[in-house]
């Protein structure tokens, strides 16, 4: 288990804590919970089905431990300019990658 995270972990390591923090502070957002959910299984390790239950325990601590992180960067970020925030997050909107929203 080496930690390096597939080319989908990263395609997805900015938008999953994205969509709660500008959910949370910009007018007109909103999570869509059932694909939001779902954004967890983007993030499974690549030798997920080789690891033993220690491994994807840790792994998993890890990842959610990374995740609360970059949410409160997010919030934080979005907070000093939440005018500025919330215009960026507009233009992400449509994007596939940031499906999180409704």
């Amino acid at each position: 288990m080496d930690g390096v995270l597939t080319p989908s972990n990263k395609a997805n390591s900015t938008p999953w804590p994205t969509a709660p923090a500008v959910a949370n502070l910009c007018e007109g957002f909103a999570l869509h919970r059932e694909r939001f959910k779902k954004g967890y299984d983007y993030l499974k390790h690549e030798d997920s089905d080789r690891m033993k239950p220690e491994e994807t325990a840790y792994f998993e601590r890890h990842l959610l431990f990374n995740y609360g992180v970059a949410v409160g960067l997010f919030l934080a970020e979005g907070a000093a300019d939440r005018a500025g925030f919330c215009k960026v997050a507009a233009t992400h909107r449509g994007e596939p990658a940031y499906h999180y929203w409704q």
